[in-house]
């Protein structure tokens, strides 16, 4: 390894930076996906609370239905609530 380095060394400097280059690409996608299901975390918190207020305990099918849900769901069963009279119209299937 020694004698490519002093060999070739422009090669080794510009593996050096690709090397660091994908790691910070890495490490930004990770604090990415971090973030979002953080926030896919919470939604699903705060979900979760709103339909206990509103209509009693969850059971454990609704329950497991929430922690299974993807964005895009936690969001349309977050604006159901609104005019949801019950549990079953928040999570209808249309």
């Amino acid at each position: 390894m020694e004698q490519y380095k002093a060999q070739y060394p422009q090669e080794d400097k510009t593996m050096a930076s690709l090397s660091e280059r994908l790691r910070a690409e890495g490490m930004a996608q990770g604090m990415e996906r971090g973030m979002e299901k953080g926030m896919e975390n919470g939604e699903r918190a705060v979900l979760s609370r709103q339909l206990q207020r509103r209509f009693g305990s969850l059971d454990p099918q609704t329950r497991h239905r929430l922690e299974a849900a993807d964005q895009k769901q936690l969001e349309l069963w977050a604006e159901r609530i609104l005019d949801a009279d019950s549990l079953a119209d928040v999570f209808q299937d249309h």
